[in-house]
């Protein structure tokens, strides 16, 4: 009887957001056109395209260890590309100098057996290709014994680098790029939709009807918040594809678990904006306050232009698009589960709120 119930609120829900033209607008039509527009007018300002012409530029610094330093260089000769090249240096403070200055992307040195990285470098696709050719190294390297890394990071907290398979590495067009940043703030706009899931009831005046049906709050939260993400489920979809074949975005064997972080994005925000409309009683103010909020959020998350992974933390945009980026052009997924995790526990707080809320204080005009 309860499936029943849920299946009624979301064919109801799915009929409604399928009539609705605005629907397509906003979900597949308005992030193509954002793709289109910054694409063409923003690549130049801060190189995304430029990015395909600056090499990843490593210095290495000879080791004490002769078997450590001639490996080093072999494998050094054999990785220079288009992509990245290594240049050795005889002094640390020269190569401290010239990473601090912008003028390479990192020193690396052995020492001790460890691999010890120096970077000042904030750009994201850059950091990952360092970080994917030195971990090729790392799995290479033919010294004998077992060969840790650590990366210093102007004296941020060190950060273990693991070894993974080589990959092919292609840097992102500007249109990669946003192709990738604006389904994930698709996904973050969601806010706006939880915050109508009560609200259109309330505003139809069709919430005292519902609540005197056998209908349980967990019945209706999971029927709106599913037709909705049915919903916009298809669209992602649809634009994941669109970028694989018109913007020649290669998720390759990532696809999945892209499409799970990304969904796992726009459930926490659908339930994060039904959370603030119940919390604030469908307050016209906070929903404003909301709606300037989720521009910062963008902005802070990379969306509209890159930033520093420190940066990007502050925003769940940020660390699922450092996450889908690892994952696509640097073959690392972890970052990707632990985005959907962080997300999915998130989401599990919003609905504790939203029940708990109602189940306290009741609605707005109930």
């Amino acid at each position: 009887m309860m499936f029943y119930r849920i299946k009624v609120i979301l064919g109801k829900d799915l009929k409604q957001l399928l009539r609705n033209r605005s629907t397509y607008l906003w979900l597949l039509l308005f992030p193509l056109l954002l793709v289109t527009i910054l694409g063409n007018v923003l690549s130049s300002q801060f190189g995304i395209s430029a990015t395909a012409k600056q090499q990843v530029k490593v210095l290495y610094l000879k080791s004490d260890d002769q078997l450590a330093s001639h490996g080093i260089k072999q494998f050094s000769q054999k990785a220079d590309s288009s992509l990245i090249t290594f240049k050795p240096t005889g002094e640390i403070k020269t190569a401290k100098k010239r990473v601090t200055n912008g003028q390479a992307t990192a020193w690396i040195r052995i020492k001790e057996k460890h691999l010890q990285v120096f970077t000042h470098n904030s750009e994201q696709v850059q950091n990952t290709i360092l970080t994917a050719y030195l971990n090729q190294f790392l799995n290479q390297a033919a010294l004998g014994t077992t060969l840790k890394s650590k990366i210093a990071d102007n004296q941020q907290p060190k950060m273990q680098v693991k070894i993974i398979k080589k990959q092919q590495q292609h840097l992102p067009s500007a249109f990669q790029y946003y192709l990738i940043a604006m389904i994930g703030m698709n996904c973050l706009l969601a806010v706006g939709w939880g915050t109508d899931l009560f609200a259109g009831e309330r505003r139809n005046k069709t919430w005292q009807r519902i609540k005197s049906t056998p209908v349980s709050n967990n019945e209706f939260l999971i029927g709106k918040v599913g037709a909705n993400l049915i919903i916009r489920s298809l669209a992602l979809l649809f634009l994941m594809l669109i970028g694989h074949f018109w913007f020649a975005v290669n998720w390759g064997t990532a696809f999945g678990s892209v499409f799970l972080a990304y969904a796992s994005l726009m459930l926490f925000s659908l339930l994060f904006g039904a959370a603030i409309d119940v919390v604030s009683n469908g307050s016209e103010v906070v929903d404003g306050v909301v709606s300037m909020g989720m521009q910062v959020l963008i902005f802070v998350g990379g969306g509209y232009i890159p930033v520093s992974d420190r940066t990007a933390a502050f925003s769940p945009l940020g660390w699922v698009l450092k996450a889908v980026r690892n994952a696509v052009y640097g073959g690392q997924t972890r970052f990707i589960w632990h985005s959907i995790v962080v997300n999915l526990f998130l989401s599990m707080l919003c609905v504790f709120v939203i029940l708990g809320w109602i189940a306290k204080r009741g609605m707005k005009n109930e």
